[in-house]
């Protein structure tokens, strides 16, 4: 049987109008039957890597993906056909990139794991991109850059944020490249934390949210940035017009992998790592963390904070507990039912449980924490001034001791998908100001709309939420699903299975009902409503297996918080070094026994 597309046929009618687009996506959109009826249309296989970021042009009939081989494509997403293929000039993985406006989808702008910003002139020819005409700005000081942002009716302007703390805005009339190392130029936004999530209000172009480390939402104005200084470290801060964050007891921050604007742009739809997906009503007031009370808070928080609990480790590219055969750990088969992928590998989780239990007995030893304090204070005393130079800049730089979770790369790039959630860097290990307002009885949520549970936000950095139409909401998860859920009630209504491993991407087309996914395959799958020739209805939603997996999820999830993800040669370092450090402590407790003797 051959499916055919509701709307394949009269996409790009030239009689169709603008209003009458509008009122086909609006019905489309948020009738619960199509969402229920949404199958896999064509699958997009022109990468050679984990494909972190697609976008659709304004026109709906291209569609932009970058990927881990940091390779840009366009491609007609209707024929499967590559309008142009591009090499960057990028060293790490891609993690956003977007068609520029007013440029014919000519121009496009990128970001990776290595901090550069690029701007790429294409060519409309397969393979080829003028590499003659790229602008190349690495003002984010080599920190992970995680999103770029275009200007409404401004194709030379556009915007970058990263882990610096910062956002930047780069006008091409005024700055063609930039490669000054910690460059202070072209700065409008400065961060207490991370910046790990972007997005510009559709309505007003001068309101841009921001999402942080910290497990803050921060709306600035870009026509009114009032900065507060730091005397005592030279630290500013751009104070923000409104904050937001979530009601959370826990004893550490979540990291915001997505942040995206209602139509009206009057709610935000925040994504967060280890956490849920929420709804704010950006009407509201808000929270109050001022930069200057978010340094007062967290120097208090850090007198009483308890210490980070000892983690699990997983190997990198170890993806054994996502997709959808994945299974918690405490979870047993039944006799005759493991099968490949259901659960994961015995001697893989046998050795790194026994790798685990190693170092954290190792490091529970009084014995190893003495060497290895012994050693911190050798260190400062041989160089005191060094040390003190790294303490000052650990105190000054906002984002702390670098992207939570984002292992570094032998190159000294980052990993664009394996992460920890959360982190305990410096600034990320103490309690959050929302604690300190619980405590005070200062916190007013009633900004909090919706919370929306069930899908599983752990092992990447990058995990998109989108609005489809005005009823619903999408999500990727770790199990490989895009989860559907009522706006308005928070009722998971469709599951679909669209990745082996895990769903980081979700973009719906600008006017239709078609999406476009992306994740861990090599692939973009593009999304549509189905119906098979003969009548036949196509699959609907299984209330019952939603229901396994939500519950699947919630544990895994649990199981995830306390996990790093590290490279097999890290591992094998730590293992040596603590080893280094037992054996150093035991040589010199049988010196002192001989002189004893």
């Amino acid at each position: 049987k051959t499916p055919t597309s509701v709307f394949r046929d009269i996409c790009y009618q030239s009689q169709l109008g603008e209003r009458l687009r509008r009122r086909l996506a609006t019905s489309s959109k948020d009738s619960k039957s199509f969402v229920q009826s949404l199958s896999l249309y064509r699958s997009l296989k022109v990468h050679r890597g984990c494909v972190n970021t697609v976008t659709w042009n304004e026109k709906g009939n291209h569609v932009l993906s970058g990927s881990d081989d940091q390779t840009l494509v366009v491609t007609n997403p209707f024929t499967g056909n590559v309008v142009v293929k591009c090499k960057t000039g990028h060293r790490a993985n891609i993690f956003s990139a977007k068609f520029m406006p007013h440029t014919g989808d000519q121009e496009v702008v990128s970001c990776s794991g290595d901090g550069n910003v690029i701007y790429t002139e294409l060519m409309q020819s397969p393979d080829v991109c003028n590499t003659a005409n790229i602008n190349e700005f690495n003002c984010h000081s080599n920190s992970t850059t995680y999103e770029v942002v275009t200007i409404p009716q401004e194709p030379r302007s556009f915007m970058s944020c990263g882990e610096d703390g910062t956002v930047r805005l780069f006008d091409l009339r005024k700055i063609s490249n930039c490669h000054k190392m910690c460059c202070k130029e072209n700065i409008v936004i400065m961060s207490p934390s991370s910046i790990t999530a972007m997005a510009m209000s559709p309505v007003m172009h001068n309101y841009v949210a921001v999402g942080s480390s910290d497990s803050h939402i921060r709306i600035y104005d870009r026509r009114f940035l009032t900065y507060i200084d730091f005397t005592a470290t030279g630290e500013q801060n751009t104070l923000p017009v409104k904050a937001f964050t979530i009601p959370s007891l826990e004893k550490r921050p979540f990291r915001v992998t997505s942040v995206s604007y209602s139509r009206d742009g009057g709610q935000l739809l925040v994504s967060y790592s280890s956490d849920h997906l929420y709804l704010f009503d950006i009407s509201r007031e808000g929270v109050d963390v001022t930069p200057l009370n978010d340094k007062i808070k967290r120097k208090t928080n850090k007198e009483n904070a308890d210490p980070p609990p000892v983690r699990r480790l997983r190997l990198r590219g170890d993806w054994s507990d996502t997709g959808p055969d994945a299974r918690p750990e405490r979870e047993v088969p039944e006799s005759g039912e493991a099968s490949t992928g259901q659960v994961r590998p015995i001697l893989q989780a046998t050795m790194m449980s026994r790798m685990t239990e190693v170092i954290s007995r190792m490091l529970a030893d009084p014995r190893t924490r003495a060497n290895l304090n012994l050693l911190s204070h050798l260190g400062q005393q041989a160089n005191p001034t060094l040390a003190e130079e790294q303490r000052q800049q650990q105190e000054a730089e906002p984002g702390g001791a670098g992207p939570s979770g984002a292992v570094p790369h032998p190159n000294g790039s980052k990993n664009s998908r394996d992460h920890d959630s959360p982190s305990y860097s410096d600034e990320e290990e103490d309690k959050s100001s929302l604690q300190v307002a619980l405590q005070e009885g200062e916190a007013n949520y009633d900004y909090l709309l919706m919370k929306f549970m069930g899908h599983r936000n752990a092992r990447t950095m990058i995990k998109e939420a989108s609005f489809w139409g005005d009823e619903y909401i999408m999500s990727g998860s770790d199990c490989g699903h895009v989860f559907t859920w009522e706006r308005a009630t928070g009722k998971l209504v469709m599951l679909m299975e669209a990745d082996h491993h895990v769903v980081n991407c979700i973009q719906p087309h600008p006017t239709l009902p078609y999406l476009a996914t992306s994740g861990i395959d090599y692939d973009v799958k593009i999304w549509a409503p189905f119906q098979c020739e003969d009548g036949e209805d196509a699959p609907r939603f299984d209330e019952e297996k939603a229901q396994r997996l939500m519950e699947r999820n919630a544990v895994m999830l649990e199981e995830t918080k306390d996990t790093i993800t590290v490279p097999a040669a890290v591992m094998i370092r730590m293992l040596a070094c603590i080893h280094s450090f037992r054996n150093r402590n035991r040589g010199n407790i049988a010196r002192i026994d001989d002189e004893d003797d």
